[in-house]
């Protein structure tokens, strides 16, 4: 049994996921802090010097972020427990959202990369049993995420982090919508035991 979390930056979803599995031992987290791959090092180095987002780059250096990426997220399906419920902090869903924006961002990239780039970080996935999204507004997202980061977001992040509230909820309902998947919408803002009592009533009505 496979369950997605997604929101973006500061919507509280790790948060949720941590206090949620808690109390259930048969839940397994997967999530791209505490699982190690071949590409790890690599995206720590990047993301260690803000890529894309500060920083203007060549559109070669975003594809092969890009790639990196999708790389990675393979890496990450072949290590889950099909026989476990597998709870998942952001899919490739966030990937493929945000990598969408800064080609198109660098540079003009066609539909069709854009489509087989998705079809590519499908190819090793897992099927999605149920979604969770936890949403919230830009301002809570820039403000938790600054104070994570213990950094200000320039004018650039904000842009980004702005677009992707829209595009990322986006994607996600009309993914489920279209695969028949049921999924449910939180208020990141709202009290955390209020969210968690919710995501357990959700999970209790999957007779999980």
């Amino acid at each position: 049994m496979n369950i997605v979390f997604e929101g973006i930056n500061g919507s509280g979803k790790s948060t949720l996921i941590k206090e949620v599995c808690k109390s259930s031992k048969n839940l397994i987290i997967h999530d791209d802090i505490n699982t190690e791959t071949i590409c790890s090092p690599i995206l720590q180095s990047l993301f260690k010097e803000n890529p894309m987002m500060h920083d203007k780059q060549e559109y070669d250096t975003a594809i092969g972020e890009s790639l990196i990426l999708l790389t990675d997220f393979n890496c990450m399906m072949t290590k889950n427990d099909s026989q476990q419920i597998n709870i998942y902090d952001r899919f490739y869903f966030t990937t493929l959202v945000y990598q969408t924006y800064i080609l198109n961002k660098y540079s003009r990239v066609s539909k069709r990369f854009l489509k087989l780039y998705e079809e590519l970080l499908k190819i090793n996935a897992v099927k999605i049993d149920y979604l969770i999204y936890v949403d919230v507004d830009i301002k809570t997202s820039i403000k938790r995420t600054e104070f994570r980061d213990k950094r200000k977001l320039d004018n650039e992040s904000i842009e980004f982090f702005t677009q992707m509230q829209k595009d990322l909820k986006k994607y996600c309902i009309n993914y489920c919508k279209k695969n028949h998947i049921r999924f449910l919408i939180l208020n990141g803002t709202e009290c955390i035991s209020d969210n968690v009592y919710k995501i357990k009533n959700f999970i209790k009505e999957l007779n999980l």
